[in-house]
């Protein structure tokens, strides 16, 4: 490519990357499913699961998450659940919330 075809082409990246997308909706049975999962996790942190806190993490980022550290994916797990439990055992949570409401989501 020539100086001012990288030009353009940066241009348009950068003008595609900083243009907002249109997030849609969620469906009645994904709000639902959604609420269902942040009442689990809530119950998971109440009763200081680590394991139930690590499997919110989405499979996907484990993957990255597990190509990155050059660990397996179930030591990545079994790390981070060793993590969270040492980090439960260390703190006390006064208080938190969840306002679903107010909650931007998108897909």
């Amino acid at each position: 490519m020539t100086p001012t075809r990288n030009a353009l082409a940066l241009t348009a990246c950068l003008l595609l990357a900083s243009t907002p997308l249109a997030a849609r909706d969620l469906t009645e049975a994904e709000e639902t499913g959604l609420e269902a999962r942040i009442e689990s996790f809530e119950a998971a942190l109440v009763e200081g699961d680590p394991a139930a806190l690590t499997g919110v993490i989405p499979p996907g980022v484990v993957t990255v998450m597990s190509e990155q550290t050059g660990l397996a994916e179930e030591a990545l797990k079994e790390a981070m659940e060793q993590a969270i439990a040492n980090t439960m055992a260390a703190v006390t949570i006064e208080a938190y919330s969840f306002d679903l409401p107010a909650a931007t989501i998108g897909e």
